[in-house]
């Protein structure tokens, strides 16, 4: 006899024999084993923890019954972690997959008709989470309700792995206690040199470096090809593949001996990414159903069109860990992982070999790839031509590719080639930024016959951009070697519990400032209507309802830019601001919403005066007397000392500018996207506190490559036409789901 239990169940056994399944222990309070189609959505099946139904041209969905055992205490959240993926990738404004939570009557909970959570569909099985708390219903969540997972329009939706929960957990019990063996515990590291072919074309190139790695180049745009490295493994146990592996995009497969593709281990396998380090798990049952019983498998390392890998390290054993690592243990890593790192750069140790290019006006240059954790630099790697002080930047780069949000930093470097640990310096670099370096002495060299494989971008004094607030000398695609190179390696647990403790003091010494800026003091009307009491100088009160009838949206290029549209939001239906205009229209169909409006303008000049006369001229004659909701989108162009220079004072003005027009307005002020002060959020804060207003804070956001843009990606106007993201400048702008975030975050702030 097996048995199975949910949160709070107890496992009682009637019989000495009987088992606990572990592997069905869940930390969840959805029952979906008993999914309900809901507004005609056909097919519904529902097995091993996988909900699956098609939708009709509208809407439609299921109903799964959840039960948290007790209502939802005001302190505490529920979250909610799933898996989902969609048969129809055609993003459009229909596309969206949305969660709300109905009463027991199976109707919306307490009138709520927004979702608590909204995803886009997905071919790609792809993770979602979202926290549920009173505060977004107005009322107690009851023991007891419906899961509403809906769709717009016609195609199938797949979910599987549903928890709510109090923890935060989406694991089963059998992984989190999994047993540890460190006994004869070796991980095998693949010998690099002893590689095979896979489906070679004649434009690929091989060749193992000066620092023993593998670097493959594939020089055809169509197609795809590799290489394999046959290894020994228990195939009894589950299998940890470990990848160093530097590309712009590669793929990781397991193959029988035979060339057979078997599981591709770059979607659900990945365990852990740690910057260039991955790990994948492949189950002992995953690996019986393929057959392979001989203990040898083959790791196929894959690149698709015009591409390169450079392959530092391979390791596969029944234990997870680096080659080096010998003493890892699952459980801990499986939980904690080690420190990621991720490495920047190009045979710097090969310089010495190349020729050096005469190049009048250089300036700064580096690599094109971005650094894809948040940490600190490691190591820098330099060969310089004399003994010298030499300057280095951490920056990012605009829409224009100009340099923002720098940090400089020198290096003393002798003569020759340099290996530096700069670690203890403490030198702070965080996701999507680079590191570059003054080249106006170091140079830049021709490559030799391995060529670029690690692209590189210059600065110099030929290249300028002189856009509306944009000036300066841009950095441009190169076909040279810049003669340097880094790693990053993330932030140390003490750090991290230092950052945490630090952000925990501060929160603790704004509640007092907090609270009364998110709640106010309401009072409810005998029909239900809740108003906001608010006061004006003179000591009078007087009420507002707390649903906008007249709203007011200004920012910079996150509002309107290219296309009349956020940058970098696909399309017009997925930036902030139509996703607040959809929130707002549905809590009042009849609220007057002024279009996209930029007012970047404001942010670029560098006077009280001249931001005062801005604000008469352009956004003054937007408002009126009764306009009740005023957000503002700006800070991120603050990005040169002249523009700061006022910057506190002139946000504190604006906001009393705009009351003064408008003086029962609700102020929300979004920031930042880009930050290139430290005290910038700060600024605003105190504006705001000031004020009466509202911070929303996106910060949080801007360093997650999910919610950012990319290079290639499709942007389509309101107009209808469509175009290509081509710069680092406009990829490092939120993307849809970025977009999405900055959205939710201001709606957590409504009152309605």
């Amino acid at each position: 006899m097996t048995q199975t239990w949910k949160d709070g169940d107890l496992i009682t056994s009637e019989k000495n024999n009987d088992s606990i399944s572990f592997s069905q222990i869940r930390d969840t309070y959805v029952d979906d084993t008993s999914p309900e189609s809901w507004n005609g959505a056909t097919d519904l099946k529902s097995e091993n923890h996988e909900i699956s139904f098609n939708g009709i041209n509208g809407d439609s969905g299921i109903l799964v019954p959840c039960n948290i055992l007790e209502s939802l205490a005001d302190e505490e959240n529920l979250y909610f972690n799933c898996e989902f993926s969609t048969d129809s990738g055609v993003i459009d404004d229909k596309s969206s997959i949305s969660f709300y939570i109905f009463d027991s009557q199976k109707k919306f909970f307490n009138n709520v008709t927004v979702p608590f959570g909204r995803t886009q569909m997905n071919t790609e099985l792809t993770k979602t989470s979202f926290h549920i708390n009173n505060l977004f219903y107005k009322t107690a969540i009851p023991s007891s309700f419906y899961l509403l997972i809906s769709i717009q329009k016609k195609y199938g939706l797949l979910i599987k792995n549903i928890f709510i929960n109090r923890s935060n957990q989406n694991n089963n019990l059998e992984r989190e206690i999994k047993k540890l063996n460190v006994d004869h515990f070796e991980n095998n590291k693949v010998d690099l040199i002893s590689y095979g072919l896979w489906n070679k074309s004649s434009t690929d190139s091989y060749k193992i470096l000066s620092d023993n790695s593998l670097l493959f180049k594939r020089g055809s745009t169509s197609g795809n090809s590799g290489v394999t490295f046959d290894v020994e493994a228990d195939t009894t146990e589950d299998i940890y593949v470990t990848t160093n592996i530097v590309s712009k995009s590669y793929g990781v497969w397991i193959m029988n001996t035979a060339g057979k593709l078997l599981y591709d281990l770059s979607g659900s396998y990945t365990l852990r990414n740690y910057g260039d380090i991955k790990i994948f798990k492949v189950s002992q049952q995953m690996i019986k159903l393929a057959g392979l019983t001989n203990n040898t498998i083959r790791i196929l390392v894959s690149v698709g069109g015009q591409n390169t890998a450079n392959i530092f390290s391979i390791a596969v054993s029944n234990q997870i860990g680096d080659p080096i690592n010998k003493n890892t243990m699952n459980k801990i890593i499986e939980n904690n992982g080690f420190r990621a790192t991720n490495f920047i750069g190009q045979q710097t140790e090969n310089v010495v070999n190349l020729t050096k290019v005469n190049y009048a006006g250089m300036m700064y240059g580096g690599y094109k790839r971005l650094n894809a954790i948040d940490g600190v630099v490691k190591e820098i790697i330099a060969y310089v031509p004399a003994d010298g002080t030499y300057k280095f930047k951490i920056a990012n780069l605009d829409q224009y590719n100009l340099i923002v949000n720098s940090t400089d930093f020198n290096l003393t470097l002798k003569a020759g080639l340099n290996k530096i640990d700069v670690e203890k310096n403490n030198l702070a670099i965080s996701k999507n930024q680079m590191i570059l370096m003054d080249l106006s002495t170091a140079g830049i060299y021709t490559p030799d016959s391995v060529g670029i494989f690690e692209p590189t971008i210059l600065q110099d004094s030929a290249h300028t951009v002189n856009e509306t607030g944009h000036s300066g000398n841009n950095l441009f695609d190169s076909d040279k070697i810049v003669p340097f190179s880094y790693s990053v390696i993330e932030n140390t647990n003490v750090t991290k519990l230092n950052k945490i403790s630090d952000e925990i003091v501060e929160i603790n010494d704004s509640i007092g400032e907090i609270l009364p800026l998110k709640n106010g003091v309401t009072v409810t009307a005998p029909n239900g209507v809740k108003f906001k009491i608010v006061v004006d100088n003179n000591g009078n009160l007087s009420t507002i309802n707390t649903v906008p009838s007249k709203v007011i949206i200004a920012g910079n290029s996150l509002t309107f830019e290219k296309g009349n549209i956020g940058m970098a939001a696909s399309d017009g239906n997925h930036d902030y601001y139509q996703l607040i205009k959809n929130y707002i229209k549905n809590a009042n169909p009849n609220a007057i919403i002024n279009d996209r409006f930029n007012f970047s303008v404001w942010e670029m000049v560098e006077t009280t005066d001249a931001r005062n006369t801005l604000f008469n001229d352009r956004l003054k004659p937007l408002l009126a007397s009764d306009t009740d909701l005023v957000i503002v989108q700006l800070g991120d162009n603050i990005n040169t000392a002249a523009r700061h220079a006022t910057f506190a004072n002139d946000v504190n003005q604006l906001i009393k500018n705009i009351k003064s027009v408008s003086p029962h307005a609700t102020i929300m002020w979004v920031a930042a996207w880009f930050i290139s002060f430290d005290t910038l959020i700060d600024e605003i804060k105190s504006a705001t506190t000031s004020n009466g207003a509202i911070l929303v804070d996106i910060t949080e956001y801007r360093s997650i490559t999910s919610n950012q843009s990319y290079i290639g990606a499709t942007r389509t106007g309101l107009d209808g036409t469509s175009w290509q993201v081509t710069t680092q400048g406009e990829a490092l702008h939120p993307g849809d789901a970025g977009m999405l975030k900055i959205a939710q975050k201001i709606e957590s702030l409504f009152e309605f």
